[in-house]
């Protein structure tokens, strides 16, 4: 079944500036947009409304994103939300744990905001084929 109206994507990061590239080129594109800027503030913004998909960093304060993949994955309401991970971590062992974990993407930062565009472009795409 094909999807239809906007897909909200939910941007974590505690680099605003990295919010902003990623929130801009989503929206140019048709996507909604909701921040937040660690962990903990995601899960209360995801406990009042759930994003089709959420683009996270590892390294942030108050909950880190390895953190908040394990509530989400605990969660029976979160646990099917699509996850990309967006981080400056790139060593083959935290890919192998973030994917053991049950992610979905792992892109390593310095990123093209196209690229990023892109992956998801094709993640929804292999939902609707």
């Amino acid at each position: 079944m094909k999807w239809m109206g906007p897909r909200t994507v939910l941007v974590v990061d505690d680099d605003a500036r990295i919010v902003r590239m990623v929130c801009v080129k989503l929206e140019r594109h048709g996507y909604r947009t909701l921040t937040a800027s660690n962990g903990q503030e995601a899960l209360e913004l995801m406990g009042q409304r759930a994003p089709d998909l959420l683009i996270l960093d590892v390294m942030m304060p108050v909950m880190d994103g390895l953190d908040l993949v394990r509530a989400l994955k605990a969660s029976p309401a979160l646990r099917d939300i699509p996850i990309f991970i967006l981080t400056a971590r790139g060593q083959v062992a935290d890919k192998e744990l973030a994917y053991a974990l049950g992610i979905e993407e792992y892109i390593i930062k310095p990123f093209s905001p196209s690229a990023v565009l892109r992956r998801i472009n094709e993640y929804f795409a292999g939902l609707e084929s």
